[in-house]
């Protein structure tokens, strides 16, 4: 089971806990950069199945796979770079992209919740031989990336 783009509002944990039992490794739930939909959820809900997220960084999608579930960190400063910080600027901006997100930033942020993103992402991670197979993305649709900051 592949699910795109979808809220995390699945069931209740002895729910999950059995799917995850049954099906083990076979949901797949994939999210883009900043969408804010697969954020919703119901309380006393959980996801079940396997988290993978596209970071978007222009032109180029990266995926990764497996990852943990975003969250609301309590701790202010988790995604900020603080002194004698190992990690770099860039980390802490990717960890904070992948990780945490603010309802108060939903209304600017509900655009990445387009198919026109997703398509494009996962495309770009097929082999030449399954791509020739495929008819290539098409972007002559400007109104497909509302709200976008091309300067990004």
């Amino acid at each position: 089971v592949y699910t795109y783009a979808s809220p995390r509002t699945i069931g209740k944990k002895a729910f999950t806990d059995k799917v995850d039992e049954i099906l083990l490794g076979k949901i797949h739930r994939i999210e883009y950069y900043l969408d804010p939909i697969p954020l919703a959820w119901a309380p006393g809900y959980e996801n079940c199945g396997i988290r993978h997220w596209f970071h978007s960084d222009k032109e180029d999608y990266r995926c990764f796979e497996n990852t943990k579930e975003r969250y609301f960190s309590p701790n202010p400063f988790e995604f900020n770079k603080r002194p004698r910080d190992s990690r770099t600027k860039k980390e802490v901006c990717l960890q904070r992209e992948q990780f945490s997100s603010l309802l108060t930033d939903l209304k600017w942020k509900v655009h990445f919740h387009n198919p026109q993103w997703y398509v494009k992402a996962a495309y770009q991670h097929l082999t030449e031989e399954q791509k020739e197979k495929l008819p290539s993305v098409d972007d002559s649709f400007p109104y497909l990336y509302y709200g976008w900051n091309k300067g990004k």
